[in-house]
């Protein structure tokens, strides 16, 4: 949505407005994930809207997130991305299974995702 400059979708605080950028935000213990479209803090706050709440998968939670209550921020036209508002080079969230598995998820200020 960051890159392509999408206008915030219908029924939400920002209808019709093409936000500074959007992003995710994230909580250990969760089974879900925010996206929000920011306000130009380039981190999650008071100022930016809720666009959706997306479940994980069944059985899927969010083990822990490093930084603690990490967002992630993607600013267009780039994206230049910005973790905790540009606090942190790297955020770190690690998903459990019920099963006792897990994988953990990286990206980096550079906007590269990968999964060990």
């Amino acid at each position: 949505m960051a890159m392509s400059t999408k206008e915030c979708p219908a029924g939400t605080g920002c209808a019709g407005q093409i936000p500074a950028g959007y992003g995710i935000y994230l909580n250990a213990g969760g089974t879900n994930y925010l996206l929000y479209a920011d306000d130009g803090s380039e981190d999650h706050g008071v100022g930016d809207t809720d666009i959706e709440i997306i479940p994980l998968e069944s059985g899927v939670s969010i083990q822990s997130t490093s930084p603690a209550s990490l967002s992630i921020n993607f600013k267009p036209p780039d994206p230049t991305t910005k973790i905790n508002g540009g606090l942190a080079d790297e955020g770190v969230i690690t998903l459990a299974l019920q099963s006792g598995l897990s994988k953990t998820i990286k990206v980096n200020k550079a906007g590269l995702i990968w999964v060990e």
